[in-house]
């Protein structure tokens, strides 16, 4: 019998939950991931292989959109390319990743496994080896721990022994500046930025169902939003958080008006780690500025085009919001 690929908004529930399951997901993250109606919007996201009615593989699909110079496009990041057997079944992941392929106007991928980095260059039309480099800013864990002891919410947190590589300055408080602003959580306030950006070629556009969806949401993650307001309106901001569990490492992603980068200075006080486009020197250099280093290999960016004219050949603006990045700490 032919293998049988299907999309997954074909597959039900209860075996999709079935199958992650088996590889190791949680129900509780497998319904975060895969089935939040708030965020699918009845669009597929993904494919399974299945086998007797049961799930043996599957790749999964996160809809977002690309923009540039006032043109919008829907395409996808791929995540979650798993085989139950993959050394007996040899091809099928290969079959699913085509079959993503061809569902979509463009199909994105960054960084991956070994497996991934070996099959993606033969397929995708692109493949950028160095596009997505990691900033981080090197602290001593006794001046988050001197920060963090003030805040009480966070006393009861586990106190970490061992200096660690991307670690918080500190855990931030309510902002007192009328200017500066700081909430737990994805703040809806963020939402008209998210559509703001002066960044050169295609870049990825995240509205406010997206980040709420990928940060917000988790159950994973905890969150907290800074930015910067003028005239009552965000001109930059940060959202940034770390494992539920943990305080130790902490990721952001920042937005800012056109013409207001200087603003990034003062969100980015609160700023930990981020990645990158090579593209975006101006980012980089706001980083650069408040210490963070240029540390570890880069992450490629494999560019697969679909139904697309194949011209979307790189992305700047890339962050920790990108494919499945967020929670992989």
């Amino acid at each position: 019998m032919a293998p049988s690929v299907v999309p997954l908004s074909e597959v039900p529930a209860e075996l999709l939950r079935e199958f992650l399951g088996r590889v190791g997901m949680s129900p509780e993250v497998a319904d975060w991931r895969y089935l939040d109606p708030e965020f699918n919007q009845g669009r597929n996201r993904g494919f399974a292989w299945l086998r007797r009615n049961r799930i043996e593989g599957m790749i999964g699909l996160i809809p977002f959109q690309i923009t540039r110079s006032g043109l919008i496009r829907e395409v996808n990041w791929s995540s979650d390319w798993i085989l139950a057997d993959p050394g007996g079944n040899p091809g099928m992941g290969i079959l699913l990743l085509r079959r993503a392929i061809e569902s979509s106007r463009t199909l994105f991928a960054l960084g991956g496994n070994e497996n991934t980095r070996k099959l993606l260059p033969r397929i995708a039309t692109r493949t950028v080896p160095d596009a997505a480099l990691g900033m981080h800013l090197l602290l001593r864990s006794g001046a988050i721990l001197a920060r963090a002891d003030r805040i009480g919410a966070l006393r009861r947190l586990p106190k970490p022994r061992l200096l660690y590589l991307i670690p918080l300055r500190w855990i931030p408080g309510i902002a007192s500046s009328s200017e500066m602003r700081t909430e737990m959580g994805v703040s809806r306030e963020i939402a008209p930025l998210l559509d703001s950006t002066d960044r050169e070629g295609w870049s990825p556009r995240y509205d406010f169902t997206y980040v709420s969806w990928q940060i917000g949401r988790s159950p994973l993650i905890r969150c907290w939003t800074s930015y910067s307001v003028c005239d009552g309106e965000p001109r930059a901001a940060a959202v940034y958080w770390s494992p539920a569990g943990s305080s130790g490492f902490w990721r952001l992603a920042v937005w800012y008006q056109p013409g207001s980068r200087d603003r990034l200075d003062a969100v980015l006080r609160q700023a930990v780690s981020a990645i990158v486009s090579r593209l975006d020197s101006g980012v980089q250099a706001a980083l650069r500025a408040r210490g963070f280093l240029a540390l570890g290999p880069r992450r490629p960016l494999y560019v697969c085009a679909g139904r697309d004219d194949g011209l979307v050949s790189e992305l700047s603006g890339l962050s920790y919001l990108d494919s499945d990045l967020a929670y992989r700490f």
